[in-house]
């Protein structure tokens, strides 16, 4: 199987009885190895991400957002080499954004936005990414000078956080940059 896509089953959704239930996403979603989408969002799935998904190594979509998923992003999320898509928003998340996120450098477009991560943006993540959503958590710290090694960006949302310091001058030279919401954080300076 390389393409798993239940969205939007909802509260009352049924699957056959061997997947399972909508309560959590199973843990033998891991043994999937030759995935490469897994699309899972709109449902009412809650608990943990299962560290499983992890031995996902083809995988390049991973969609979960608007569900019930709580806990921290896994460490080991830096495992998935060819993932191009991380969609977790919407969720009950919390802790903060791994370190070993930076380790995904195929990685595209990151959508974590509407959930309780805190902790600083990482600064060493991949310089492919044309959209990054971390809008409504509460990340701190200041935006790094870094940003300009974007090229590729198109999106950039940090929006409704707890952002501190200058906007760095480097956003300026984004050529591909088409939208920006920077609003109701702490920081000062010129666009």
């Amino acid at each position: 199987m390389r393409i798993l896509s239940l969205p939007e089953m909802g509260p009352e959704g049924t699957l056959p009885s061997q997947i399972g239930d909508l309560g959590e996403i199973p843990t033998w979603i891991g043994s999937l190895f030759m995935l490469q989408l897994l699309s899972l969002g709109n449902n009412s799935f809650g608990g943990l991400i299962p560290p499983s998904t992890c031995n996902l190594f083809k995988l390049e979509t991973l969609d979960l957002k608007s569900n019930s998923i709580n806990g921290s992003i896994l460490l080991d999320i830096g495992r998935l080499q060819h993932l191009k898509v991380l969609c977790i928003s919407r969720n009950m998340l919390s802790g903060s954004i791994p370190p070993t996120i930076s380790n995904l450098s195929s990685l595209e477009h990151i959508s974590l936005s509407l959930n309780f991560l805190e902790g600083n943006i990482q600064n060493e993540i991949s310089t492919n990414l044309s959209c990054i959503y971390v809008s409504a958590n509460q990340l701190s710290g200041h935006i790094s000078r870094g940003i300009g090694k974007f090229t590729r960006l198109q999106d950039l949302f940090l929006d409704n956080n707890n952002l501190e310091g200058n906007i760095p001058n480097e956003i300026l030279s984004l050529a591909n940059l088409m939208m920006m919401n920077l609003r109701v954080n702490q920081l000062s300076g010129p666009i």
